[in-house]
């Protein structure tokens, strides 16, 4: 570290952020280290890693979160990035679990959760949207859908191929309809 007061600004850092996430708290530690003068050797790389207090058979399970930025200018920013990116889609994840389990708006809730984390990842939109209309809610999903389809044509592609492996059931009529 390059001062003596490193340590003492990420404990600062880290109980005051009590209300975060572990992998958020140890972040603004991180962060908290890097505003103080961080590393003397300066920027280059930043990880974190999060294990379950459970014992598993295998070492790679019970890996909460493994991030890790390697070779970055500045690897705070990027491993905050990839942290925001995780947990918006541990969201849409989230979101198609209570959809399974008939909790639609608890899922359309979760769906909005990952766009907010994540607003510039079309994919977690689309997935929203394709949930909406395979729950039966075809005019919901369009104004969802069909800007994304005009703005990217491939995304009719994986559409038409989710289709074909029976990912989407919705009938071809319907899917036409919002790919115009």
């Amino acid at each position: 570290m390059s001062n003596d007061r490193i340590w003492g600004e990420m404990e600062k850092s880290y109980k005051k952020n009590s209300d975060l996430l572990l992998p958020e708290r140890l972040l603004a530690a991180l962060e908290a280290a890097e505003e103080e003068g961080g590393d003397i050797r300066g920027k280059q790389s930043a990880a974190i890693l999060v294990v379950s207090p459970d014992l598993y058979p295998n070492y790679w399970q019970g890996r909460v979160v493994e991030l890790r930025v390697e070779d970055n200018p500045e690897p705070l920013l990027e491993l905050k990035r990839l942290l925001r990116l995780k947990r918006a889609y541990e969201w849409a994840e989230k979101g198609y679990d209570l959809l399974g389990l008939d909790r639609f708006n608890e899922s359309q809730d979760a769906f909005q959760k990952a766009w907010n984390y994540a607003p510039e990842i079309e994919e977690l939109r689309y997935l929203q949207g394709i949930s909406l209309l395979e729950s039966g809610r075809a005019s919901e999903a369009a104004p969802i859908l069909r800007p994304i389809f005009k703005k990217d044509r491939r995304w009719i592609q994986v559409t038409k191929s989710l289709k074909e492996i029976g990912m989407i059931n919705s009938d071809d009529a319907t899917l036409n309809s919002l790919f115009s």
